[in-house]
């Protein structure tokens, strides 16, 4: 396998071989260094729609990880997304990717698996009894241009512990919080949360919202000398259990047809996003070294009361054996029809095979996905 760049071919088993020897501060070392930047400076089409335009950002990571010696890191972190695969049913009746992840946190696509799991525990929750009302609520703080990531996030975690008498509420069911990283305007870190919460109704779900924003705005008055906008909407009312269905393959999903589904759907997503949004080309290599050292430690999801236990209790369920291992007949087997970056190549040169794969790949799915909006911009020109 290789790749087609500007200085030319790169051979991924010399790279391997190249990798194997680097050594810090060698050449070695350096010359490693400078191909998988720019592998990360130079992704292919399918990179492209996987990561979108973190290309500077990936090469800082990229090089970050080569200065302290991890050089077979770096290049599965460079190679992300490479390797996937497309794959169709033998009868033809659907379409997927078979992804080669690098499982680094700091990877704008790896880094969205861990808010995608925690949806599906999330999901697997709410699928099985009866629900109650659940809001979305964004808790912020006043951004400071001299502080650092780390310190923006300490300042914001004790206000948070202070906040957590929510567990202790009549009214509070289960939630699921996600703590954001960002720059606002490129000089100041936009560290902030996004809570989902269930409680037994709407006015109790509102009522609990307004006194935690309340209580927050105070502890940031307090801080500061003055609180920032918060947000708070209540997503659905308290009713029987819900029926997710298939959504999809991760971040190429369904658009749900029920209302309500949608909405907190949409809004479960929008609390687990991944970290793509949080960087952007703007940023400088020293903001950008900075939130990778702390994105290393951070806890970006937690889950509380009832969804904690519930999801923690659905883990232990094991799965049968039979059931798992249970082949696919008649005709709905899988088979790898090519690699991710050839059907797309074969698509432009009209090749019906892959224009009829990406078709069923995009088919229902909704454009609200980056990496959906992305993939359905490509393809507009030739499906």
């Amino acid at each position: 396998m290789g790749f087609w760049g500007g200085p030319g071919w790169i051979d991924f088993e010399r790279l391997d071989d190249d990798v194997s020897r680097a050594v810090i501060g060698e050449k070695s070392g350096m010359v490693v260094t400078d191909t998988l930047k720019y592998l990360c400076r130079n992704n292919s089409t399918w990179q492209w729609v996987i990561h979108g335009d973190t290309g500077p950002y990936r090469e800082v990571v990229c090089e970050e990880l080569c200065r302290t010696g991890l050089f077979r890191v770096a290049k599965r972190f460079a190679t992300c997304g490479l390797s996937d695969k497309a794959e169709v049913r033998l009868d033809g009746s659907e379409a997927r990717v078979r992804c080669r992840f690098c499982g680094h946190r700091a990877c704008p696509r790896c880094s969205r698996n861990g808010g995608l799991r925690m949806l599906e525990r999330v999901t697997g929750v709410l699928g099985k009894r009866p629900h109650g009302a659940i809001m979305h609520l964004v808790l912020t703080q006043k951004a400071d241009a001299a502080e650092t990531l780390a310190e923006a996030k300490t300042r914001f975690q004790k206000k948070w512990k202070r906040l957590e008498w929510f567990r202790r509420d009549p009214d509070f069911i289960g939630g699921l919080a996600s703590f954001h990283l960002k720059l606002a305007n490129q000089d100041a870190w936009h560290y902030h949360v996004h809570f989902m919460v269930e409680s037994t109704s709407s006015d109790k779900c509102l009522a609990l919202g307004e006194r935690m924003i309340n209580a927050w705005r105070s502890y940031v008055t307090d801080e500061t000398g003055s609180a920032e906008s918060m947000f708070v909407k209540v997503l659905c009312d308290a009713g029987e259990t819900f029926v997710f269905g298939d959504s999809g393959q991760g971040e190429l999903f369904s658009e749900p047809t029920d209302p309500i589904i949608k909405a907190l759907s949409y809004g479960l997503r929008d609390v687990v996003q991944g970290i793509e949004r949080w960087v952007s080309e703007g940023s400088s290599r020293e903001r950008i070294v900075e939130f990778i050292v702390v994105l290393r430690g951070a806890k970006l999801h937690r889950l509380y009361g009832n969804w904690r236990i519930a999801a923690a209790a659905a883990e232990d369920e094991v799965v049968e054996p039979e059931e798992a291992d249970k082949p696919e007949i008649g005709g709905r087997e899988w088979v790898v029809a090519g690699s991710m970056e050839e059907v797309l190549a074969e698509a432009k040169c009209g090749v019906e095979l892959a224009v009829s794969l990406l078709r069923s790949l995009l088919r229902g799915r909704n454009g609200r996905s980056p990496v959906q909006g992305r993939l359905s911009a490509l393809c507009r020109s030739f499906l």
